[in-house]
């Protein structure tokens, strides 16, 4: 898989024993991710530990985000299955299309920030839901139009509830 933050570009292969091997700008790494306890983790990589919470559930492929040391950190994955199919010249197709927006965990919704009938790209900011103490906004993977907004601010949602859709 291939997992884009900022500017830079990793390539990352599962390995053994909870670890993951890539490359990144040429050297090649080591990553140890060893849980301790949900959605908590701890990283191990060249001799320092880092603290990782993984709010939500991380997608094969489009948009996700984790905390590492209490930095909220957005990145897009790609599998490598959409590799191959990029390189085939076959990117893009229907399988990308999105057609609604579960809740990725439980919690209140604080803000709905498009509307029925608004043309969303991927990365537009959709609505915010509190979770954990923290609001967190939840952006579109992939473009489409809003079809029907499921909720309304204030209402608490429940973990793969539907929320929006498409």
């Amino acid at each position: 898989m291939q997992i884009k933050y900022a500017d830079q570009v990793f390539d990352v292969k599962p390995g053994k024993n909870n670890r993951l091997k890539g490359e990144i700008n040429g050297e090649l790494y080591e990553i140890e991710l060893k849980s301790v306890a949900e959605n908590e983790y701890i990283l191990h990589y060249k001799g320092r530990k880092y603290k990782v919470l993984k709010p939500f559930q991380i997608p094969e492929s489009g948009s996700a985000r984790i905390i590492i040391n209490g930095k909220d950190v957005e990145f897009d994955i790609t599998s490598d299955q959409e590799l191959v199919m990029k390189q085939m010249g076959l990117g893009g197709g229907a399988s990308s299309k999105v057609s609604e927006l579960k809740a990725p965990m439980p919690g209140l919704v604080t803000r709905i920030l498009v509307v029925e009938g608004q043309a969303v790209t991927k990365g537009t900011p959709l609505l915010a839901l509190e979770a954990m103490k923290m609001e967190n906004v939840i952006k579109a993977s992939a473009e489409g139009t809003v079809s029907a907004i499921l909720v309304k601010q204030g209402d608490a949602v429940e973990k793969n509830q539907i929320l929006i859709r498409f």
